[in-house]
């Protein structure tokens, strides 16, 4: 769906204790991407939700084929033409990532 003209995710999960699941959600984000000398600059600010404390969230960048990393924020682990941020909810994370293609 669509809140205040951001793209939104809704759902519920059911999980028994001692256990764990994952909830997937993909976005295409056309505008994202900035030109910058060098090659491309997306950054991004996390802002998670109000949810149950400890919760880990994951966010993965993945770039265009045959694109290269150049710079990432220190938060972003790489995983080939992806970058990935993993943490448990703590408050807003800003993220940096550049790249050439």
């Amino acid at each position: 769906g669509r809140a205040s003209g951001f793209a939104t995710v809704t759902g519920a999960i059911s999980v028994r204790g001692g256990d764990s699941t994952t909830l997937t959600a993909a976005y295409v984000v056309n505008d994202a991407v900035h030109r910058v000398p060098g090659g491309n600059e997306i950054r991004l600010r996390l802002v998670p939700q109000p949810t149950i404390a400890g919760v880990r969230y994951e966010v993965g960048i993945v770039l265009p084929d045959g694109s290269s990393i150049t710079s990432a924020s220190r938060e972003l682990s790489r995983r080939g033409g992806t970058a990935v941020f993993s943490g448990v909810r703590a408050g807003p994370v800003e993220l940096q990532l550049r790249y050439t293609s």
